[in-house]
C-alpha cells in the first residue's frame, strides 16, 4: 500500500533499529520551530481535536500506536486535508511529504485517511516538497 506522510528533511528518530524522518507532532522541541508549527501542534492536539484530527489512540478504529509505528495518510488527499492551513509552516520548518509502499497486512487506516504503519517495513519511494506546486494541487 502506498502511504504518505509528513516527515523532517535531515531529523530523524531512530524506529526498530532504523533511522526515520521525524514527523511534526514529535522530534522538534518548541525553540526548534516557527511560530505558526507551534500553533498547529496546538490546534491538533487542544479540545475539539478529536473531531478532525485525533491522535491515533483517540481515534476509535485505531486505537493506538505502537513503538514500532509511525503515522501517515492513506492517500495524498488525507494528507493535504489534514493539514490544510499550515501547509506554508511544514515547509517553513523544512518538513517533506515521504511517499513510502508499506505491505498491506502492516498499515491500519483509522479516521479521516489517518494512518500507522510499521516503520521497518516501509520502502521509500520518493519525497517532495510542501507546499506542492500549484499544478499538482490543482489534482485535489
Amino acid at each position: 500500500m502506498r502511504v504518505y506522510r509528513v516527515g523532517h528533511a535531515t531529523k530523524t528518530r531512530n524506529i526498530a533499529g532504523a533511522a526515520f524522518p521525524v514527523g511534526p507532532y514529535n522530534g522538534l522541541s518548541f525553540d526548534q520551530i516557527t511560530e505558526e508549527l507551534e500553533r498547529m501542534i496546538w490546534a491538533h492536539s487542544g479540545p475539539g481535536s478529536e473531531n478532525h484530527h485525533p491522535a491515533p489512540h483517540r481515534c476509535p478504529v485505531l486505537r493506538s500506536i505502537a513503538s514500532a509505528e509511525v503515522c501517515g495518510f492513506e492517500s495524498l488527499e488525507a494528507l493535504l486535508d489534514w493539514f490544510q492551513r499550515y501547509i506554508r509552516a511544514l515547509d517553513d520548518n523544512q518538513f517533506r511529504i515521504w511517499v513510502y509502499d508499506v505491505p498491506d497486512d502492516l498499515v491500519r487506516v483509522g479516521t479521516f485517511g489517518q494512518a500507522v504503519f510499521v516503520a521497518a517495513e516501509a520502502t521509500l519511494l520518493e519525497t517532495s516538497s510542501v507546499p506542492l506546486a500549484d499544478q499538482q494541487l490543482a489534482l485535489f
